[in-house]
């Protein structure tokens, strides 16, 4: 822990504790995790202790502003985290030495159960769950972008004049994007190449622009009490679409699409991994029309009963 007050949560000369009352509640920031000079010491030592400013922190909690209950707000703290033993505290743990006798509630994500069995069996907490933020797909930009429309341009030109210098640009811009680390392009001129090499390279090359459009990325962060408006919650609802339950019978809204003209959407999975540019195609039409359905599903709030285009034009 070293001299007091040590360099965390201190002026030099006292120990500070950040945050704001209001009325009979105070907000505060937990202390920075670590010890001063080597952070991680803590996860590793059991003779380590929090610093100063931590241990203050805790203290003011409990015999300062006498707080007759603690919320721990968002997933995670670290006083679960302070040396001690795994379970059964004792007294000469941190954890217990901390949060004392104050009854500690603890927002906790839903998607995150292991860490908060931690909390709970080292920090006395009382957890609730909350939703993760709803996820949106990552798209596309700049030089993927530029490439993607290449693939669109190849798709309606392969046949003409063009179709061989549209390869060896977007053979070109795939290596700018470095999508030659996943994917192999031929150091030959496309001009050497029959149609179906041709294909095959656009199609490996367009497989792997899906795979990372169709990336989750997280929108923000969950605000407490306020569900995920319909635009937010579709990719998520989407991604669960599109999983096959095999033991309950259900299958994902991507394989009944596939069936429905005639296809096993494994095969179609299969053969967009060999970049065989048919089926990419189809799987990304397929792809668009699950993102439709879920969408005009959700956004009626019941199961669509109207016609569209499952492959638009």
């Amino acid at each position: 822990m070293g001299q007091t007050p040590g360099h965390l949560n201190s002026d030099g000369q006292n120990l500070l504790v950040y945050g704001k009352e209001f009325g009979n509640v105070f907000i505060g920031v937990q202390p920075t995790f670590g010890y001063e000079g080597d952070p991680m010491r803590l996860l590793f030592s059991r003779s380590a202790s929090p610093h100063h400013g931590f241990a203050a922190y805790y203290t003011y909690l409990n015999h300062i502003w006498k707080a007759d209950a603690v919320l721990h707000f968002g997933t995670h703290g670290s006083l679960e985290f302070m040396p001690g033993k795994q379970m059964g505290m004792s007294g000469e743990c941190y954890p217990d030495n901390l949060i004392g006798t104050i009854p500690n509630l603890y927002y906790y994500a839903a998607n995150n159960p292991s860490e908060a069995a931690i909390a709970k069996r080292r920090g006395y907490a009382s957890t609730i769950s909350y939703l993760t933020p709803p996820a949106e797909n990552a798209g596309l930009y700049k030089g993927l972008q530029e490439l993607n429309e290449l693939i669109g341009s190849y798709q309606t030109l392969k046949d003409s004049g063009r179709g061989i210098q549209i390869v060896n640009t977007i053979m070109d811009q795939a290596r700018i994007c470095n999508l030659d680390q996943d994917v192999n392009l031929p150091d030959i001129n496309a001009e050497e190449m029959d149609q179906g090499q041709r294909d095959t390279i656009v199609g490996s090359v367009y497989r792997k622009l899906m795979e990372i459009e169709s990336r989750l990325l997280p929108c923000g962060l969950h605000v407490i009490g306020q569900p995920p408006s319909a635009e937010e919650a579709i990719a998520t609802l989407v991604n669960i679409a599109s999983l096959d339950r095999e033991d309950e019978g259900i299958w994902a809204l991507p394989t009944l699409i596939a069936e429905s003209i005639g296809r096993n959407m494994e095969e179609i999975y299969r053969n967009s991994d060999k970049g065989i540019l048919a089926d990419v195609e189809l799987l990304q039409d397929i792809t668009l029309a699950t993102r439709a359905a879920v969408a005009l599903w959700y956004r009626n709030k019941l199961m669509p009963t109207v016609e569209f285009p499952l492959f638009p034009n």
